[in-house]
């Protein structure tokens, strides 16, 4: 799957707001700046983070059974690069508890979600 085709599918899947792909995009692009510093991803998936992991993080969401509560929480341990969890958050009404234990994950996905504005949606 190309990244067009990852967007492609998640248009498809979701009911992705000019709002959303704006949270979405922003994301990807402060992954990418991150990466640079610290390793939040394999470098070979950078240039194919919508494929690898965004895509990958939002049929988690696609995968929950038709009676499952659409406004429940989820919890995401050991959060590392956010994923899933800042994507379930941002294409969801789902509130979701990130946890990390390393310093720098911490402080980096800190500064994500208030980026976001996903501070207690």
């Amino acid at each position: 799957m190309t990244e067009d085709q990852a967007q492609d599918w998640l248009k498809a899947n979701f009911d992705v707001s000019s709002e959303t792909w704006d949270r979405l995009n922003t994301f990807v692009a402060f992954l990418r700046l991150e990466a640079a510093s610290q390793n939040l991803i394999a470098a070979s998936t950078l240039e194919s983070v919508w494929n690898r992991h965004v895509v990958d993080s939002a049929q988690l969401i696609k995968l929950l059974s038709d009676d499952a509560p659409t406004d429940g929480s989820w919890i995401d341990l050991g959060s590392g690069a956010g994923f899933p969890g800042i994507v379930v958050a941002i294409l969801s009404d789902y509130r979701v508890t990130l946890v990390e234990s390393r310093n720098r994950r911490i402080d980096y996905l800190q500064r994500a979600i208030g980026m976001l504005g996903l501070e207690k949606q």
